[in-house]
């Protein structure tokens, strides 16, 4: 048929019905002729047990023609339906709950969140505690539906839709119990879970897939999974799969999006309409028996809607098999499609029977239908007490309550008919059993275990699972070549450092470092696989849930993929490190590092997806990785040794495989080497004496020689000297993660029924949260939050004096708008020229198909569009706009409700209340203000209320009521936007939407609202006007609605469209007129050039030049509120912005407690691993390890603050900075300001568990360091939380996302970690690190000698806190540290070497000895202090490190700023080279 040529392109989302069957037909036909073919070749010994190129007919994937199958071989599945009787579910939990906030998280810490997850798995050992309240969700349902019937299922949100299709999709998980029959054609629950789960299945609301794959690699990844071993004429799987996946993808016209990306709401890919499609499509491909579908209209205009009914339509058809889906606003087209209805309400049954006939069951009962009402709205509505209209003289007759409902539905002869229905299907539901089971079996491979619910064998399951990770890795290259980047990065900077370090005493120290580098590095670098981990997990368990494969088989598909991604990070990494290391040169022990160190990173990764798979969630997950990391960095062995450790830390050197990588790599280095001395530590160092009486100051040294065995070295120094037991130890580890992680896919999941409505603990909240403990009914899928007491509701509501809300009194006209943006294809047109206007009082809905541009005019009229180029006139009466104060006077309801999660209804109302309202307007006055609103939207019962997130918080209708109220609390005195406020509500919730729009249009307000669905009687009774568009932006009707929709109706009938029929909904009229394009004849009908020439369209714009003429004549009123960039002085929106993120932190227990667990978990960790730490020179230098050790808090600060910056920045981005409620610069100084108080908590709570337990309180002669050092290392504690609190923020503010945060870190941390002094002297630096990014001269302390100050600021953290606590201390050195020499023959060991002793600053243990005059190199620690670079003893040092660490903290304070300034106001492009990096 030739296609209009409108530019209408709505054919490619279609779903055509006549289409799709004569493809299937098609496809049948083929594969049958092909069937007889093969049977014929093998007609002589063709059975199916036993050759596996039997004929497959399809009909066993798509009609189950019992006929076909026989004639292919093939034993025909019977259609096995499902029967249910007395279904009682019944739920634990109370509905609502108080938010955890930060000081119960911690005390929860201390034994109460141990003891819930304990009983939570082992109830028996739960002694105290009340048990939760036992509610029953779905109360003694009894029906059934055979082969080929269609159910839908209606219901008002929470009245217990989703778990009843739960219930029947065999999903149970997560309920206090399930009783009653429940029957699969005979099968029992249990054997459809452990034997037959692929045979029932639910696809739920939303769209889960790999955003990042294309839409025919998602499809051909269920197919490969489900491909069956009987397959037509010998054809190949790889042949089958192509074939199939062709014939799918025409099927459901989505073969134009083959090859583009599934998107989701964060990645661009294909529209909603065709994601919705895939997920038919992926559901179809299961060939399961019963298929269930959540709400799945969700989202997607009237048109797509009933594309997709018919989808699901021809699937029960063609496959015989059993859909029941449950929609919201599903108009009289979608109703038709279905065979049985069940109508519930509070988790009771009030109808089940046929969809034809339940309209005329209602009725009976005095109930009143209106016209142009859809059926499903008429029956959703009788569950509502305000929307139900009963006949006149049955209001005393007609039942009210839901046990009425359900009374009279159980006298009913529909429930006799459904009871003998049930009882019969369960009764003969095993005739067919045996050949079910055996039909089933027979997809299956030979050799696959018979009672085994999947398809394809383990083998195969991973294998594709495999092909999948490679596709995945292939889509997220950028990643990839970020990890490279980063590891090659590190290794050049690192390995730079030690170059030419040779083996020699002092170098031979360096060779430690650049080992314990290598050790640790790569495991920083796979701490982004708990992000990988913890992404996929919902696709994993849908898709396990579909019986695909295994949950462990991604686990194990994973790790092959990641073994060679991370083999080539290290070959990177082992030839610089290295060789610029200047490790030594020889191959074997080349070799020999690069497979220790490939095999410890590989563990690590796998450890890190272990962590992800035992956490609950993606917050416990990084918190428990980080910890982790950080426990097995400092227990590597290298900080301190294990010898060295106390009795009750040294056990996790045995179960850390950090150790056994460092101490093999350190064994494999030094093995066979002969460490030289250097001059300076030649002992004694005297002119003309002999080797032979002399010795190195060097651990491992021997008396009478200069060099040392690099064995003896490691076994003094660190205490072992094995290297290969220790390979077998890695893969032991390794073996052992990999274990567990497929474990914990398996059987540990983290079932959620539904959610909560959360409330603060408050007084009011507390007594809020009781009445809904009272008042609470029905599901706990949806939670407290969507129950909504409406009978008071509706009384508050009509209380309420509407002229509290201020009325628009301007007229908005926009006159040739047009919106073009820039695409590889070249310019393309989203708006062409639409011209209209807004009066006040009205509303005006905006409609069109998906894509027609409905939501783009809406960001364009509202001045949103941030890109692309604007064209035409917007105009408040007829005068240019004024952009500050039409952003302020206009009220934007965005379809994503977007609040602070953790603000309760009534904060997040008066927030927007007192700083959008001009500052003249007195605070009581704002207040009072906002009284009325929250009593107009009803909102009083949840004022106390956490916003939350859907599942936790609010219900959906709820949200949206609180995102109008945010938006009327700023007075809008010119126009109220609102985009899709009905989107994903049920009809009952939209009429509520519509009513509250009403309200609004009567007080004065001008509105303009985009809607999909809307029902025929929200659409006729509160929208007075329809500004209609086509794809492209351009309109083809705009002008009044009429009574019921008329006007509409006669302009399309009048244009040559078909007429509407008298119960069509006028709304999903205009749109299917939109979406055929065709006249009453089912010509072409090029319906926007229609609109040009049409009437309307020639009084729309002669309208517009009136109001513009008459209106621009009056004098413009420009008060000096109007002028204000911002309604309130920065010092109020500091003010304000401060309190609303303090309150976020306090409640947002996953942020700031995940920081304070962290901070202690370090912290003990290094108080009592350096525990009463002594005064040997090894004992020196594992002070500064110690103070080393705060540096591991940054990076676990970064990660921490990366979500919680941007889950603030991106509300403040997307809806606040657009409305001018406050400036980024108070944003940016309340959240500095905001982390402050936790950087000092942290900082004051590390510094007290590490202090004294450590040892630094003590002075050599056992006094306390208090005073001076006490109060330095406080303070640089402190100072140093807060320059790492405020580094993470300054590096969110520079990035545009989490993920580049987290690309920067590693960056970071190389440099805080190795560039400080700690791993290499000062002296021992080569030059480009000393003097180009170590060193900087300044002439403030010229009168030092080094005259030097390091870039690094937390060198002046460690320098000053280690001049603090090892300053004027007396060395002793251990056995271990001692150098021992024989004196000459005739002397003693002061005689010969005394006098170098005393010049040395070393000393001798026994003057008097005459042979093993042993020799300390240190006296006291001023030598080490030197060696380190550390300034101490006077002239105000060491405080002067505080001073100057001070200066840099400061400075990240102005630096957030300027880099926020830089990077989001003034957009400065980074290279392209440096862009792709990050």
């Amino acid at each position: 048929m030739e296609k209009p040529d409108n530019g209408d392109h709505s054919d490619h989302g279609s779903v055509d019905v006549e289409k799709s069957k004569q493809i299937y037909e098609s496809l049948t036909q083929r594969l049958s002729q092909d069937a007889a073919e093969d049977n014929e070749r093998h007609s002589s010994d063709a059975t199916i047990a036993a050759d596996e190129n039997e004929g497959f007919n399809l009909q066993d994937f798509v009609n189950n023609d019992k006929n076909l199958l026989s004639k292919a071989g093939k034993t025909p599945k019977p259609q096995i339906g499902v029967a249910w009787k007395n279904l009682i579910v019944r739920g634990a939990g109370s509905g609502s709950a108080f938010i955890k906030t930060f000081p119960e998280a911690v005390v929860g810490t201390l034994g109460p969140d141990v003891y819930h997850a304990v009983t939570k798995y082992i109830p028996q050992f739960k002694l105290f505690g009340k048990n939760p309240p036992i509610r029953t969700l779905i109360n003694s349902f009894t029906g059934s539906l055979g082969g080929g019937e269609m159910m839908l299922v209606l219901g008002k949100p929470g009245s217990g839709c989703t778990t009843f299709l739960k219930a029947l999709a065999n999903k149970r998980e997560g309920y206090a119990g399930v009783e009653g029959d429940v029957s699969y054609g005979g099968l029992s629950p249990d054997e459809i879970q452990a034997k037959f789960r692929g045979e029932v299945v639910m696809n739920s609301e939303e769209d889960i897939h790999y955003p990042t794959l294309t839409v025919a690699q998602t499809l051909a990844f269920a197919i490969k999974q489900k491909a069956p071993r009987v397959r037509p004429n010998g054809m190949r799987r790889s042949e089958y799969v192509r074939y199939v996946l062709d014939e799918v993808l025409k099927m459901f016209g989505i073969e134009h999006t083959a090859n583009t990306l599934v998107g989701s709401d964060t990645v661009r890919g294909v529209s909603g309409g065709e994601r919705k499609r895939v997920s038919i499509a992926e559901t179809l491909i299961t060939r399961a028996s019963v298929m269930c579908w959540d709400n799945s209209t969700r989202g997607l205009d009237a048109s797509t809607a009933v594309d997709y009914a018919k989808s699901l339509r021809i699937i029960t058809d063609l496959t015989g098999g059993t859909s029941i889906a449950k929609l919201y606003q599903a108009g009289e087209g979608i109703y038709e499609l279905f065979d049985k209805v069940c109508l519930i309400d509070e988790g009771r049954c009030i109808y089940f029977g046929p969809a034809g006939e339940a309209v005329a069951y209602f009725e009976s009962l005095g109930f009143y239908k209106p016209p142009r009402q859809t059926s499903a709205d008429f029956l959703t509505a009788i569950t509502d007490e305000h929307e139900r209209v009963i006949k006149e003289g049955w209001e005393s007759r007609a039942p009210r309550s839901a046990e009425e409902l359900e009374k009279a539905f159980i006298d009913s002869q529909n429930n006799k008919t459904a009871v003998a229905t049930a009882d019969n299907a369960i009764a003969k539901g095993n005739a067919d059993l045996d050949t079910y089971k055996k039909s089933v079996r027979e997809d299956k491979k030979r050799r696959m275990v018979k009672s085994s619910p999947y398809t394809v064998s383990f083998f195969e399951q991973v294998y594709y699972c495999f092909v999948r990770e490679i596709q995945l890795q292939r889509s997220h290259i950028s990643d990839l070549v970020t990890k490279y980047g980063t590891i090659m990065f590190s290794a050049l900077t690192i390995s730079s450092l030690f170059h030419e370090q040779g083996f020699t005493s002092q170098g031979v120290i360096a060779k430690g470092s650049v080992n314990f580098y290598a050790t640790n590095t790569l495991c920083w670098v796979q701490m982004s696989e708990v992000f990988a981990a913890c992404s996929g997990r919902n696709v994993i368990s849908k898709q396990a849930d579909f019986a695909m494969y295994r949950s462990s088989a991604p686990v194990i598909a994973s790790f092959l993929v990641d073994v060679p991604i991370i083999f080539i990070g290290v070959c990177f990494f082992s030839v610089i490190t290295y060789f610029l290391g200047s490790l030594d040169i020889e191959a074997g022990k080349f070799w020999t590092f690069f497979l220790f160190i490939t095999v410890n990173a590989i563990t690590f990764n796998q450890l890190f997806k272990c962590v992800a798979a035992l956490s609950s969630g993606f917050s416990s997950a990084i918190r428990y990785s980080l910890c982790l990391l950080n426990i097995a960095f400092t227990f590597t062995g290298y900080t301190i040794p294990r010898y060295d450790m106390g009795w009750w830390f040294r056990w996790i050197t045995w179960v850390n495989v950090l150790p056994y990588t460092f101490e093999a790599l350190l064994v494999n280095q030094l093995s066979g080497i002969e460490i030289t001395c250097d001059q300076s530590d030649i002992v004694p160092q005297l002119p003309g004496a002999q080797e032979e009486y002399q010795t190195c100051a060097l651990q491992g040294s021997r008396p009478g020689s200069l060099t040392v065995r690099g064995e003896d070295y490691i076994e003094v120094n660190y205490g072992f000297s094995h290297l290969w037991p220790f390979l077998g130890y890695q893969f032991c580890f390794l073996f052992g993660y990999l274990v567990v992680t497929a474990a914990a896919a398996e059987y540990i999941n983290s079932p959620s029924i539904g959610g909560l409505a959360l409330f603060a603990r408050t007084k009011k909240g507390v007594e809020k949260a009781k009445q809904k403990e009272r008042q609470l009914v029905g599901d706990i899928e949806k939670g407290v939050g969507q129950q909504v007491n409406e009978k008071n509701a509706e009384s508050s509501g009509d209380d309420v004096d509407v002229g509290a809300i201020k009325p628009s009194t301007t007229d908005f006209t926009f006159k040739d708008v047009t919106y073009t943006v820039q695409t590889p294809d070249g310019e393309r047109r989203l708006l062409d020229n639409v011209t209209g206007y807004v009066k006040p009082g009205t509303i005006t809905a905006l409609m069109g198909s998906s894509g027609a541009g409905k939501t783009t005019l809406l960001n364009t009229l509202s001045q949103r569009m941030t890109a692309g180029v604007v064209t035409g006139d917007m105009l408040i009466d007829g005068k240019p706009l004024e952009l500050n104060s039409f952003q302020r006077g206009t009220g934007y309801v965005q379809q994503g409700d977007l609040h602070d999660t953790f603000a309760t209804v009534r904060e997040s109302i008066e927030f927007s209340a007192i700083l959008r309202q001009p500052r003249e307007t007195p605070r009581e006055e704002v207040l009072a203000y906002v009284d009325q609103i929250i009593a107009l939207l009803e909102l009083q019962d949840l004022e106390e209320a956490i916003i939350g997130s859907p599942g936790a918080g609010l219900g959906v209708e709820q949200r949206k009521r609180v995102t109008i109220a945010v938006e009327l609390a700023a007075k809008p005195d010119v126009l109220l936007f609102l985009d899709e406020p009905t989107s994903g509500l049920d009809s009952q919730s939209a009429y509520s939407i519509g009513r509250f729009m009403k309200k609004l249009a009567d007080a004065g307000q001008a509105i303009l609202c985009t809607i999909h669905q809307p029902s025929a009687m929200l659409f006729t009774e509160f929208f007075d006007r329809l500004l209609l568009l086509a794809p492209g932006g351009k309109v083809v009707y705009q002008g009044s609605v009429g009574q019921n929709g008329t006007v509409i109706v006669d302009y399309f009938k009048n244009i040559g469209a078909r007429p509407c029929q008298e119960h069509e909904n006028v709304a999903e009229y205009a749109i299917e007129m939109i979406s055929t394009g065709k006249d009453a004849q089912g010509k072409p009908l090029d319906l926007a050039q229609a609109y040009k020439e049409s009437e309307e369209a020639r009084v729309i714009a002669e309208e517009v030049d009136t109001i513009n003429t008459e209106k621009a004549a009056r004098p413009r009123e420009l008060t000096e509120a109007m002028t204000r960039d911002y309604s309130q002085s920065f010092a109020v929106q500091t003010t304000l912005l401060v309190k609303r993120m303090s309150r976020r932190y306090w409640r947002d227990s996953t942020y700031t407690y995940g920081q304070i667990f962290t901070t202690v978990t370090v912290a003990i960790m290094t108080g009592f691993l350096f525990f009463k730490i002594g005064t040997s020179q090894r004992n020196l230098l594992e002070v500064s390890y110690s103070v080393f050790l705060a540096l591991l808090l940054p990076p676990a600060m970064i990660m921490f603050a990366a979500p919680n910056y941007f889950a603030q920045h991106d509300l403040f981005l997307s809806r606040e900075s657009l409305s001018k409620v406050y400036s980024w610069q108070a944003f940016v100084m309340s959240y500095l300001l905001t982390e402050l108080p936790y950087a000092l908590l942290n900082g004051l709570i590390y510094w007290v568990i590490t202090y004294w337990p450590v040892g630094y309180a003590y002075t050599p002669d056992g006094g306390f360091r208090l005073g001076s050092p006490a109060a330095l290392t406080l303070l640089l504690t402190i100072a140093a939380f807060v320059y790492a609190n405020w580094m993470a923020a300054g590096m969110c503010t520079m990035s545009p996302s989490p993920k580049v945060v987290l690309n920067i870190m590693p960056f970071i941390i190389i440099l805080l970690f190795y560039v400080n002094g700690i791993f290499l002297n000062y002296d021992q630096q080569p030059v480009f690190w000393k003097y180009t990014v170590c060193k900087l001269v300044y002439v403030a302390f010229s009168h030092f000698s080094h005259d030097t100050d390091y870039l690094n600021p937390f060198t002046y953290y460690l320098d000053g806190a280690l001049g603090a606590v090892a300053s004027n201390t007396q060395v002793q050195c251990t056995s271990r540290e001692l150098a021992t020499f024989n004196p000459p023959p005739g002397e003693n060991c002061g005689s010969y070497a005394g006098a170098f002793a005393q010049s040395s600053g070393g000393y001798l243990v026994d003057l008097n000895a005459t042979t093993d005059c042993q020799y300390c190199s240190m006296a006291t620690s001023d030598a080490f202090l030197e060696q380190k670079h550390v300034f101490h003893g006077g002239n105000g040092w060491p405080w002067g490190y505080f001073g100057i660490f001070s200066l840099f903290v400061m400075f990240n304070f102005v630096m957030t700023f300027g880099l926020y300034y830089l990077t989001k106001r003034v957009n400065i492009k980074l290279p392209k080279a440096l862009r792709r990096l990050l």
